[in-house]
């Protein structure tokens, strides 16, 4: 393939609106590599991930022994590791997409995070500096895809500790925004102006009052609607404190039990309110004398790392690494 072919596939990549990439992770442990074939569409909080097939392939023990020997081996042996673990990784894209029926030649990206070797971050009082082992050009010529690699290497120069990087994605895939203007509805409903002793459930809040929040709501922004739910349930709670309770009674503590207190944003926005009227709230189990992963993760977040890369899109997060700034990550092989 020409270079002109080859910036131009770069381009057309970079441009599809779904993209088939491999995401590849092996971490400290040295038990395997982590490959998460997935189609990823958008960027920043509008990417979107479908996992079509994950494995765990195991290292040989000649592999994970010549990686442990790297820890503090010589020059030769990294950079003969450099080239097996490259093969290593690319046996790894090849299962993952055999195991999906999906052909190689339909592979937009493999999104390489190689095996670390050896990282001094600022605390170390060295150079601060990172190394990954896996080559690039290895896994490109075995599974004629583009790779993104050494993803660590330019945080690290931005002057970030290289690490860690999936919070970038955590923000992506994970962080729900409230709907203000469906809260404002919900907290209309006619139950919450109903003054107390009253009671309901599934009745009135269950399957049915779920299911029409969900078909009336973009399917790819359900994060938001889950956002939003969690929220009407802090806020009812407040409101109706504030309405029934607080002009009656002095309150400065509310303990929450059941479900709801196992529910980490629900009580983090109940503490966030009732602060304000100088509430304390605790769950039912902090109360003194009572006594009573997805595996496929990384990979998948390197996936989406990488397809911020080949939008040319920064996807470290300074606030996470100490970073001077925002940068693109990765290297592309082509």
């Amino acid at each position: 393939m020409s270079r002109a072919s080859r910036l131009s596939r770069l381009d057309e990549v970079a441009r599809k609106p779904v993209r088939r990439i491999c995401g590849l992770m092996s971490g400290t442990s040295v038990d395997g590599v982590d490959a998460a074939l997935c189609e990823v569409s958008g960027s920043y909080t509008d990417t979107r991930v479908k996992l079509l097939s994950f494995r765990t392939l195991r290292f040989a023990k000649e592999v994970r022994e010549r990686i442990h020997a790297a820890f503090s081996g010589n020059v030769q042996h990294l950079c003969e590791t450099n080239f097996v673990l490259g093969e290593v990784f690319a046996e790894a894209v090849i299962a993952v997409a055999t195991e999906a029926n999906v052909p190689l030649a339909e592979l937009d990206l493999v999104a390489s995070h190689g095996q670390t070797v050896y990282h001094m971050d600022r605390s170390q009082g060295g150079v601060p500096s990172t190394l990954q082992l896996g080559e690039a050009s290895v896994i490109a010529e075995r599974t004629g895809a583009l790779v993104v690699s050494d993803f660590r290497t330019r945080d690290v120069a931005a002057g970030g500790a290289g690490a860690p990087l999936v919070p970038y994605v955590d923000f992506c895939l994970f962080s729900g925004e409230v709907d203000r203007e469906l809260l404002a509805r919900l907290l209309a409903h006619p139950y919450l102006e109903l003054p107390p002793p009253k009671t309901t459930g599934r009745e009135v809040f269950g399957v049915e009052f779920s299911r029409s929040l969900m078909d009336e709501y973009d399917a790819y922004k359900l994060i938001d609607l889950l956002a939003t739910v969690a929220r009407f349930t802090a806020e009812s709670i407040v409101r109706a404190y504030r309405r029934f309770v607080m002009p009656q009674h002095k309150l400065t503590e509310a303990i929450v039990s059941g479900g709801g207190a196992h529910n980490a944003t629900l009580m983090n926005a109940l503490r966030e309110m009732l602060r304000e009227d100088g509430v304390r709230v605790r769950s039912f189990d902090e109360v003194e004398g009572v006594g009573f992963s997805g595996k496929a993760k990384e990979a998948v977040a390197f996936a989406v790392l990488a397809n911020e890369t080949i939008q040319g899109l920064p996807s470290n997060l300074p606030a996470a690494t100490g970073a001077r700034r925002a940068v693109v990550l990765g290297k592309i092989s082509l």
